[in-house]
């Protein structure tokens, strides 16, 4: 009787340790993938920076001034803590290196501060970021993300 006490004590502290066991592997694998989810994310941070370093930076208060200036151009309205910039913008500053084209940059990322933006994007109509557009003559076409930005840029050379 004593045995089999024994036996389904030490089966018990054997299904304890066991699950002890299995909740603290589980627990520090998801701290790994959060920290390696982290680490791509600051490196993807970081490549964003180096992208845009090819925009040319516009702040939304000069809108009204480069439309004055320039008949056609293209831009940009981003910021790297959305995740679609992120991929976005690294595919487009690929493009528009290989074919020599100057993109304007707007940073969206204070938008629900800044009125003078927020104001610009429901002109132009942009609800949500990445936005990416092309201004010929004050007429703004939007970028469709079923489209490919190579073809949208090549298609809006033409008219150059």
């Amino acid at each position: 009787m004593k045995n089999n006490k024994n036996k389904i004590v030490n089966f018990g502290l054997g299904i304890a340790f066991a699950g002890f066991s299995l909740a603290t592997i589980n627990y520090f694998l998801k701290q790994s993938v959060v920290l390696e989810e982290k680490r791509v994310l600051y490196w993807q941070k970081r490549l964003y920076d180096k992208n845009i370093k090819y925009f040319i930076k516009l702040k939304a208060f000069n809108w009204e001034e480069q439309l004055k200036n320039r008949d056609d151009f293209f831009v940009y309205f981003g910021k790297k803590s959305n995740p679609e910039c992120l991929c976005f913008v690294n595919k487009l500053s690929y493009i528009a290196r290989n074919r020599g084209v100057n993109i304007y940059y707007i940073d969206t990322s204070k938008k629900e501060t800044n009125p003078i933006l927020n104001k610009l994007m429901q002109e132009l109509h942009i609800k949500q970021t990445p936005a990416f557009l092309h201004v010929k003559n004050g007429d703004a076409i939007q970028f469709k993300f079923d489209q490919k930005i190579s073809a949208f840029i090549d298609s809006a050379l033409q008219t150059f």
